[in-house]
């Protein structure tokens, strides 16, 4: 008679003669066992890369254990979507800059903390999920965009990124969690939006920052309530640029298109749309409030001509008609 039968009939007999306990010894040295071996959960092997199969049958990257400055993420493995970063998966000084694809929904806790070299990242647009001590330590990061989607940024997310400079919080992210951006002494403003209901303690530890919020909001109270800087968003939407602001430079060595732009008064981060097969669609909508360029993928279809247009995003909302009207046309060389 296996293990799991002798619990199963120790328990029975415990509720027909009225719940009468079983001997200590008896119940813990049977259930660890049975628990060890259920909950035991293999660790595949996929290159440089550690993973396990979640019970969605997606995966789990648990560890990075290659020597890549530049690392790119596989977006799935033997057929199976990778939607989930570990704990503790990368944490390496040597790292320089990942790229994470769009299938990840979590980022766990301490999954990049230590990764001092670490200057750049690409989270994806179907992120949910930042955990606790994410990014912490991230001495060199100097931006990031946190895209629409994500709902929470967990404790001390991004503790001791000395070198932050810019970050993008969308409206999507509803709670920020204690000391997350603590000691980023670089970071002399941040845009809260409206949305964030919840906002933990030390939050901004060692900062002078000034706290760009709307009234009445979780951040203005947070604001006044810890004697911080801040100041009041104007809900009105600014004029948009005229359309010679957008300028294009051609590489006829690549087939690419570099396109420019003045910066916006107020822009939390900026995108491109283009017009295709009778429709705008959205080339990006994560480019930083921070950079005012974009240059396409290499390899354009020499001769083609594309309908493009630029528009801001400010005080959380996205001017997308004016922007339309004032498209310009590029070919491609």
């Amino acid at each position: 008679m296996n293990n799991k039968k002798i619990v199963a009939g120790l328990m029975a007999l415990t509720l027909v003669f009225g719940g009468t306990a079983l001997p200590n010894t008896v119940v813990s040295s049977v259930a660890v066992i049975s628990a060890n071996a259920e909950e035991e959960t293999e660790v595949l092997t996929y290159g440089d890369f550690k993973y396990t199969l979640l019970e969605d049958s997606t995966v789990e990257i648990t560890r990075y254990n290659g020597l890549d400055e530049e690392i790119e993420v596989p977006a799935e493995i033997d057929g199976a979507a990778v939607t989930s970063i570990g704990d503790n998966a990368f944490a390496h000084p040597f790292i320089k800059s990942i790229v994470i694809p769009d299938s990840v929904a979590k980022i766990g806790n301490k999954a990049f903390a230590g990764c001092w070299g670490l200057k750049s990242i690409t989270l994806p647009k179907n992120l949910e999920c930042i955990g606790r001590d994410a990014f912490g330590d991230c001495r060199m990061l100097k931006s990031i965009v946190i895209p629409d989607g994500v709902k929470s940024i967990g404790h001390f997310a991004f503790y001791d990124c000395f070198n932050l400079e810019s970050i993008v919080i969308p409206d999507s992210v509803e709670s920020i969690g204690n000391g997350a951006f603590s000691r980023c002494t670089k970071l002399k403003s941040i845009t809260i939006p409206a949305s964030v209901t919840q906002i933990g303690s030390e939050v901004f530890f060692e900062l002078n920052l000034v706290i760009n919020c709307y009234k009445d909001s979780a951040a203005e109270k947070y604001a006044k309530a810890n004697n911080l800087n801040y100041k009041l968003i104007d809900e009105k939407l600014p004029v948009c640029p005229p359309p010679y602001l957008l300028r294009a430079e051609y590489s006829e060595e690549y087939h690419q298109i570099r396109f420019k732009w003045d910066p916006i008064g107020g822009a939390e981060k900026y995108g491109i749309a283009v017009y295709l097969s009778g429709k705008w669609r959205v080339w990006t909508c994560s480019i930083p409030a921070t950079t005012t360029t974009f240059t396409t993928p290499k390899n354009l279809t020499p001769g083609r001509t594309y309908k493009v247009a630029m528009a801001a995003k400010v005080n959380g909302k996205w001017n997308t008609t004016d922007p339309i009207k004032n498209a310009v046309t590029v070919t491609v060389k």
